[in-house]
């Protein structure tokens, strides 16, 4: 009948295998298929702090980059000695706020060492002693840093190092420079 009418035979189309493949997620990104504790390990481990210590974080910076810009910037030598000056000030600073963090606590414990507390729990009191005695000698090596800061020795004395390392390529950098490529006048 379709040929006599001439209406065209409809098409069927045929429904053939998808060009692409799926792609099937890891099982691991669900946390339906895990159990309640496996879930509970992950979270209860404590993450590492990413916050640094004003120590670490004086300690990171590259120092010898610094003074190899100092160097070619300043073009005097004399002016390393104030680098170096200042990168010690910076250093002192620190250790001033370690020391006074320190003293807080120590004023903290000691106003808790009480005969009271040894009469009633001698292991909590020694334990409190022990911190102390801690402390105490925690500053006491803060403070010998500190002195050392000065002369650069001490934690400075690696980044004291770089820093003149760095400040004199800089100023020879600049003074290799200005010899080649300056011009000369000639006869």
């Amino acid at each position: 009948m379709q040929k006599l009418f001439g209406i065209k035979p409809s098409e069927t189309k045929q429904v053939t295998q998808p060009e692409f493949q799926e792609t099937v997620p890891d099982r691991d990104l669900f946390l339906e298929d895990r159990h309640p504790d496996e879930l509970m390990e992950i979270s209860s481990h404590p993450q590492k702090s990413t916050e640094k210590t004003l120590l670490e974080d004086l300690l990171s910076k590259d120092y010898e980059r610094i003074g190899l810009r100092d160097g070619y910037e300043t073009r005097d030598l004399s002016e390393m000695d104030e680098g170096l000056r200042v990168m010690a000030m910076e250093f002192r600073q620190v250790y001033d706020k370690a020391l006074q963090d320190l003293d807080d606590k120590i004023a903290f414990i000691r106003l808790h060492l009480t005969d009271e507390l040894e009469e009633k729990s001698q292991t909590l009191s020694d334990q409190v002693y022990h911190s102390l005695d801690l402390l105490l000698t925690q500053k006491k090596d803060m403070v010998a840093q500190k002195d050392l800061a000065m002369v650069g020795e001490g934690y400075i004395e690696k980044p004291y190092q770089d820093y003149k390392r760095g400040f004199k390529r800089g100023y020879k950098l600049y003074l290799e420079e200005k010899v080649m490529f300056k011009r000369t006048k000639t006869l």
